[in-house]
Formats: C-alpha cells, structure tokens, sequence
C-alpha cells in the first residue's frame, strides 16, 4: 500500500503536526495514538509492541523493508543561565555530549 498524494505532497505540514505533538522521553502516549491512528486510517494494521513502539506491517514478500525512527524528543534542558547569559544544559536521553 502507499501512502495517498496528499500526504506525498504535504510532507511540511505533517512533520510540523508531528514535532508539534508532545512527546518528552518515557511520555509518547500522546504521539503513539496519533501514529497509530494515521496509520489504520491509510489502511495499515499498526500495533504497538510490549516496550510501547509502533509497528506497521506493510506486506510484501521476502527480507522486509523497515523504516524506524524515534518518536520521543530528545535532547536538552536548561539547568542555568550563566551570568554572561550562556545557557548551562543537562542531556535528557540519548548519548552524551562529550566523551
């Protein structure tokens, strides 16, 4: 199945509904509904894993194809502003910064 011209033609739009969607590390609730929602309504059979992940069967035969991505944000969180107004920032998720 593929995805309908609309979607192929408003890619902008639906990643800025996507980045829109609150979605900090451990709280995805929120954009878990949204995908699979979209997904069962392009005619897909989205499921979500025991660990909480979306997963979409998209059929076809042989070694599958598989598309992953994160759907959490990542990043950064003020700690401080410095008195010369630099931001001081703690890692939220992911690897750190620096080695």
């Amino acid at each position: 199945m593929i995805l309908d011209n609309k979607w192929q033609n408003n890619i902008r739009e639906n990643v800025v509904t996507l980045c829109n969607i609150p979605s900090p590390s451990g709280f995805t609730y929120q954009i878990c509904d949204y995908l699979l929602k979209f997904f069962k309504d392009k005619g897909f059979e989205p499921y979500q894993s025991n660990k909480g992940s979306v997963i979409v069967p998209l059929g076809g035969e042989g070694n599958p194809i598989v598309l992953a991505a994160h759907i959490d944000t990542l990043g950064a969180m003020v700690r401080a502003i410095k008195s010369n107004g630099r931001l001081r920032y703690t890692n939220i998720g992911g690897f750190p910064a620096f080695v």
